[in-house]
């Protein structure tokens, strides 16, 4: 078998320089490559550590901030009346019905009748679905009726004005008048409770002094006494926003 002299020169020789920068560098070897074991840790290894140092840091300060939200949330509604905030949402429940409350209806008319002397002749009005929102251009859905009153035109303005302070809210909206009897178009309001969107991230706002002085005057209109909405509070427990309004 021939042995090409060339190739096996040049074999030896690439040899010998391989051995040849070993020795002359091979005390470097070591430092070298804890230098690039070093540079690859910090890349790998720290680098997405300290990132990770970064985020946490960040999370537990978002946290810490949720946790001050809610517990100041929580002092504020531990702060609050029971008794007395029941009694606010009952009430305003029958200043301003979530649903059509025909109970209501009848009552104020007959408590402002009654207190005004004046006398019902007839009404009309169409409830229609009583689980139904009627579908107006009004910010409020409403029940229109149409009732005629029997008294003197001094009698028809008390009876008007008293009925605006009498529960659930209404407003006369036209009059006609032949001799003793008037003729009114009355719209009773309602509205239901909206849908109840509360996260944990909701500021509970207190009520301002202008609704608190509002929901004082309210307290004082005329009312049945009758409890128009018996099941009310399971209602809002059942995911419904309490405020009427």
């Amino acid at each position: 078998m021939e042995i090409d002299i060339k190739t096996a020169k040049k074999v030896n020789l690439n040899s010998q320089a391989i051995t040849t920068v070993y020795r002359h560098y091979k005390d470097n070897f070591l430092p070298i490559g804890i230098i690039i074991a070093c540079i690859g840790i910090l890349f790998f290894v720290i680098a997405p550590q300290f990132k990770n140092y970064l985020s946490s840091k960040e999370e537990l300060k978002t946290q810490t901030q949720k946790l001050k939200f809610l517990k100041n949330n929580y002092n504020f509604l531990l702060s609050l009346d029971d008794s007395k905030t029941d009694t606010d949402f009952k009430m305003l429940s029958k200043v301003l019905p979530p649903n059509k409350d025909f109970v209501g209806i009848m009552s104020a008319i007959t408590i402002v009748a009654s207190k005004t002397f004046v006398t019902v002749e007839d009404f009309d009005f169409t409830l229609g679905d009583l689980n139904k929102v009627d579908d107006n251009s009004s910010k409020y859905p409403l029940i229109k009726i149409n009732v005629n009153i029997g008294g003197s035109a001094k009698d028809i303005a008390k009876f008007i004005a008293e009925l605006y302070k009498t529960v659930p809210a209404s407003q006369v909206t036209s009059i006609k008048t032949a001799g003793n009897v008037s003729s009114l178009v009355i719209n009773f309001y309602y509205k239901p409770f909206p849908p109840q969107n509360v996260n944990s991230e909701s500021f509970v706002v207190p009520i301002s002094a202008k609704n608190q002085s509002l929901i004082e005057s309210v307290s004082l209109w005329n009312s049945s006494g009758l409890d128009a909405f018996p099941d009310v509070s399971a209602s809002v427990s059942g995911g419904t926003n309490p405020s009427p309004f």
